[in-house]
């Protein structure tokens, strides 16, 4: 090898419009070859230079690496076998030549495309000499520095380093390029298991990177391979050092990993290295996290395990996540086993066009992986040949390290159960994480991981399970949207360390981070007498969250109350869903036509063009405590329905014509946008209007004239639609029916009722009108039912709980469940008609931006994975369309109380596999078959029919007022009316949340007041430590963890396609020793108690043991 030394100086730098920087090289002392750059390569240039400053002047990872520590300036903790002091004290670093020849491996990460290589190599090549001579003053073009020759600039103590090989050193394209971010430690390449200084901060160094920034040693390293120039180049380079060892005693070590740049996550998501999506967090275990898989709902959802690799991000956010190496993958503990005992061992037949389903795909994947691990065991020999060669190439090389002689030192153990740290050797001699908790509690992470096997932690010769039985894991990386409002209700605390600067504020919701609050923003005497506090509730928001933080930190927004007091949690609640609840400003109030109810009538021209139905039987039909009536209906015989001259009906559905009073663009439409819906609590609702629209100007109220937006059909008696009209109409309703009122006429179609059992009737209509009306109605309607589902429509839906409230105290008196009946049906059905015509009526009007709601089918690996537990316990449904799942419901309806609570266990499970419906703008969807409603089985669907209560319906409005001619179409663009779609989503999915969370806390209440309730429960989902019950008789869902039953012995859990668990009761009935036993099953009938926590909106499930009762019986359904 050459001993030449070789040093880089630059020597001119022109100043034309065309401005080059120039290079040369002396080795030896004698000139050689020059570079120069061109206005481009100098900008990029220019641009390496300030990252690589900007990133050294801050000694904490940023996620990138900067041109000084590809230069040599590696972490300080990398080499410190190898330091030692020079003369002056400064700290040195020996290294072998050769090393300067090892390479990184190159990150995988996305990076820039946009310049060609030979220009990022010329800079690359420039910033080296740059950063080689940085320390030295600029040298202007015609001059000469001391010891130069003419022309050319050299400097005396120029910093000679040896050649560098930059092409090996870097990736193609990328001058700064983002480092491994998982925590993990990538696989050492031959090349990289020296201590080079190009393997420092990358790939092998990952885990003492992070607790340093970037050292000083680089350097000084340089300094160690000159001869005859360390001390010119230690005094330059001195004040540098000292104030990186300054820096990095104050610097924290990361906690997360910082998040990737805009411009990296962009690209990393156009080339696939990257994937985007909504987050899930598990609300029981807040260590489990889910995004769907971009590969299709055949694939499991994207795990991401632990509260590092979320790194920050919030349920609900809209996060951008990186895929981590397969070391990190998971293999389920039921597949795991399923495959070890041979229940997926089936023959699957070679299909013509070689394509299988995701079940045929897993028992091959099964087949090849229990011959592989018989040919662990012994050898090659009687195996398939060409299984053999499957094997061979699912082969995959394994990094031989520390961990993995640990876990060959347990595997050669003897049999004990569990070690002494805490690793559960089973049968198999494969190490898996504890499965049980005992009942004062141990490591809750142990406990939450344990249905899952991370690949690296088990053997080398399980490193061949196919990539089928795995499930990915993930990193966030970037935050693309906080979805989440990050506010919090909760309580107060000190922090463990004592720190009184600090208050903790711990939510009530698991999924939400703990926050520090100052201590300047806590009650007065909060850390002299913390206890006083503790009943106390506050709303906290969340301000930031730095990556070297365990905790946020937090605002404390308000003191809330008393916990348990009903106001206060319900004004939690909301703040905590970011739900609107201010009186509407006047500016908004003042866009209004008309500030006051009284007095208002309809303009004369709107009589002009609206078509007039004030003479027609008209009314409504609604709960009994509605006040937002926002539709009509109205029934009248024709002589010729379909043009032949066979008579039939028409049939009109009458909307309130919001869109009137809101115009588009307006405050009070700004409000309306924002808060997106109305959301419906037990005992109030918060409106999207204002009450003079919602009670006044827009309630189709009886004997008042009011704006309405119509659809009338011409109806057969057979309910064959043969004509359909859309417009603008007026209405008087002449009666305000509740559903029970409906219901009686349908029940009791001839009686007479009196006209006290009624509302009052107007406009000189007779109660035997409106009676005739509503049975005419419910005839056509139930004839559309049948049709509906005749074509594959599908109807889920769960029992709703329906409060009776003390009307002096306003606390829960009564319960009851809220049943649907012919009469809710009847409007039900006609409202899916209005709808579904508004939708081909905008869709063939606006092909690019119409307002539509689509309903995605149901996540296909969920829902088989229901239908075949269905299948174990003997309810076997056809899953393969809404029709067949929907025939198959229809099988075990009944009128009995078994039938019954059959169905709902049945519906309750399906509903876990179905995706919500959203609204969209159909120009943001290339395919139209993705625009049909999948629970309803048509190609479109829209909201129309409750603009008082959906901004959607408004904008539908708007969109068939267009389609119409009464008004221009809409200005909007495909993104906009996108983004209109998304917020509506958003809004209708917290108003969901909220509403469910209210009938929970008032059910909590009823039984702090009435309760402990007493009940039966069927069990639907059984884990490893506990089993979820329905509560058939009021419809709800609770968990019952075994850790807390009273147990002989710890519960044995059995894995399978239909899991069990056994619970082992004390007997101390007969005073022997022997154990109950009591299996917990899918289906199984037991008995529960539903008791009040000490909050008093809170409740939980008491199992019955044989202590408090006898034992529960096993009765499968």
């Amino acid at each position: 090898m050459s001993t030449s030394k070789k040093c880089f100086i630059p020597i001119a730098r022109d100043n034309s419009p065309s401005r080059t920087l120039s290079f040369t090289t002396l080795t030896d002392g004698k000139e050689g070859t020059h570079m120069s750059l061109s206005v481009e390569e100098l900008a990029l240039l220019d641009e390496i230079q300030r990252r690589g400053r900007d990133n050294s002047s801050v000694n904490v990872r940023t996620g990138k690496i900067s041109v000084s520590e590809l230069m040599g300036c590696g972490d300080k903790n990398a080499d410190k076998k190898k330091r030692k002091k020079d003369r002056s004290g400064s700290v040195m670093t020996t290294t072998n030549n050769n090393d300067y020849h090892k390479s990184h491996e190159a990150d995988r990460r996305p990076y820039p495309s946009a310049l060609p290589t030979c220009i990022f190599e010329k800079a690359m090549k420039a910033a080296a000499m740059v950063h080689a001579g940085s320390q030295l003053p600029p040298v202007s073009a015609g001059h000469s520095a001391a010891g130069g020759g003419s022309g050319v600039a050299t400097y005396p103590n120029a910093i000679q380093i040896p050649p560098l090989e930059l092409i090996r050193l870097l990736p193609p394209l990328s001058p700064i390029f983002p480092l491994i971010s998982n925590g993990m430690q990538r696989p050492a390449t031959p090349t990289q298991l020296g201590n080079g200084i190009f393997t420092h901060g990358l790939g092998t160094q990952r885990q003492g990177s992070k607790n340093g920034g970037f050292g000083v040693a680089g350097h000084h390293h340089y300094l160690n391979n000159t001869h005859g120039i360390q001390g010119n180049a230690s005094q330059i380079n001195g004040n540098s050092q000292q104030r990186s060892i300054q820096q990095n005693q104050k610097t924290r070590k990361p906690f997360f990993m910082p998040y990737m740049s805009l411009d990296a996550v962009n690209r990393g998501l156009v080339n696939g290295d990257l994937i985007k999506g909504v987050l899930r967090v598990n609300q029981r275990n807040y260590e489990e996290s889910f995004v769907d898989n971009p590969m299709g709902d055949e694939q499991q959802d994207i795990l991401i395990l632990g509260v590092h690799d979320r790194n920050r991000a919030l349920h609900g956010d809209v996060v951008v996540v990186r895929i981590k190496d397969r070391n990190c993958w998971v293999l389920p503990i039921c597949v795991d086993k399923c495959i070890s005992s041979e229940k997926l061992k089936k023959d699957v037949p070679v299909t013509r066009n070689r394509r299988y389903s995701r079940e045929q795909i897993l028992c091959i994947a099964a087949k090849l992986e229990l011959e592989r691990r018989k040919r662990a065991i012994i050898g090659d020999a009687g195996i398939d040949p060409i299984i053999l060669s499957t094997i061979s190439r699912l082969a995959i090389v394994k990094r031989t390290d520390s961990s993995m002689i640990c876990r060959n030192i347990l595997r050669g153990l003897p049999h004990s159960g569990v070690s002494a740290c805490g690793v559960s050797i089973s049968s198999s001699g494969v190490n898996t994480l504890s499965t049980r908790r005992s009942g004062t509690g141990s490591n809750v992470s142990v406990q939450r991981r344990s249905n899952y096997r991370i690949l690296s932690d088990m053997p080398d010769e399980d490193w061949g399970i196919p990539d089928i039985c795995l499930q990915k894991t993930a990193e966030v990386v970037f935050i693309s949207e906080q979805k989440n409002c990050r506010a919090a209700v909760g309580m107060l605390k000190m922090m463990a360390d004592g720190n009184r600067n600090w208050a903790l504020f711990s939510p009530g919701d698991s999924r939400m981070p703990r926050m520090m609050i100052p201590a300047e923003q806590t009650p007065a005497t909060f850390f002299d007498r913390p206890q006083d506090f503790a009943k106390f509730i506050y709303v906290a928001r969340m301000v930031e969250w730095q990556a070297t933080a365990q905790f946020a930190r937090g605002k404390l927004y308000k003191s809330l109350g008393m916990a348990g007091d009903i106001e206060a949690e319900t004004e939690g609640l909301l703040l905590a869903n970011d739900v609107d609840t201010r009186e509407f400003s006047q500016a908004a109030l003042s866009s209004l036509p008309i500030t006051e109810a009284v007095g208002w009538k309809i303009d004369e021209k709107e009589f002009k063009y609206r078509k007039d139905f004030r003479d027609e039987t008209v009314f409504t039909i609604d709960p009994s405590t509605a006040r937002d009536l926002d539709d009509a209906l109205h029934i009248k015989p024709i002589l010729d329905c379909d043009g032949a001259g066979n008579p039939g009906w028409e049939v009109g559905v009458h909307i309130a014509d919001v869109s009137y009073f809101v115009q588009f663009g307006t405050e009070l439409d700004h409000w309306a946008f924002s808060r997106g819906t109305s959301v419906y609590l037990v005992h109030k609702v918060i409106p999207m209007l204002p009450q003079i629209l919602c009670e006044e100007l827009c309630s189709l109220n009886p004997n008042v004239d009011r704006l309405t937006f119509s659809v009338v059909w011409k109806i057969s008696d057979q309910g064959e639609i043969f004509d359909e009209w859309f417009g603008r109409t007026i209405i008087r309703s002449c009666c305000k029916l509740s559903y029970e009122h409906a219901q009686d006429f349908i029940v009791h179609p001839e009686r007479d009722f009196a006209p006290s059992e009624l509302p009052e009737i107007y406009n000189g209509r007779k109660s035997d009108e409106v009676k005739e009306a509503i049975l005419r109605l419910h005839k056509i309607a139930v004839i559309l039912k049948r049709k509906r589902f005749e074509n594959g429509s599908l109807y889920l839906d769960m029992p709703k709980l329906n409060f009776a409230l003390d009307e002096m105290s306003g606390m829960p008196n009564g319960l009851s469940l809220r049943e649907r009946k012919e009469s809710s049906f009847l409007v039900e059905e006609f409202m899916l008609l209005a709808n579904i015509a508004v939708a081909r009526k905008i869709e063939s009007a606006f092909p690019k931006t119409a307002l539509l709601r689509r309903h995605p089918s149901p996540k296909i690996k969920m829902l088989r994975d229901i239908l075949e537990k269905c299948e174990k316990v003997g309810f076997t449904i056809d899953g393969s369309t809404s029709a067949t799942i929907s025939s198959s419901l229809r099988k075990y309806e009944g009128d009995t109380e078994l039938k019954r609570t059959i169905v709902q266990m049945l519906t309750h499970l399906l509903m876990k596999s179905m995706q919500l419906a959203l609204y969209f703008c159909v120009g943001s969807l290339k395919n139209r078959t993705d625009y049909a409603h999948y629970a309803l089985s048509v190609p479109f669907y829209t909201h129309f029919t409750s603009p008082i209560r959906r901004y959607p319906d408004i904008m539908v409005h708007r969109f068939l007022s267009a389609a119409l001619g009464y008004s221009p179409a809409p200005g909007l663009t495909v993104k906009e009316v996108e983004t209109i779609a998304s917020h509506c989503n958003d809004r209708k999915l917290t108003a969901k949340t909220v509403s469910e969370a209210s009938d929970d806390m008032f059910f909590g209440v009823f039984i702090k007041e009435c309760g402990p309730l007493t009940e039966r429960a069927v069990v639907i989902q059984v884990l490893d430590a506990s089993f979820d019950v329905l509560v058939v008789k009021y419809g709800v869902v609770k968990r019952v963890y075994t850790s807390r039953l009273r147990l002989a012995r710890e519960p044995r859990f059995i894995e399978g396609p239909c899991p069990s668990l056994l619970l082992y009761w004390d007997s101390t009935c007969d005073g022997s020793n022997a154990a109950i036993e009591q299996v917990i099953s899918m289906c199984s009938v037991v008995e529960v108690i539903l008791s009040s926590l000490p909050e008093p909106t809170k409740y939980q499930n008491v199992f019955i043991d044989v202590n408090i009762g006898t034992v529960p019986e096993n009765v499968s359904l």
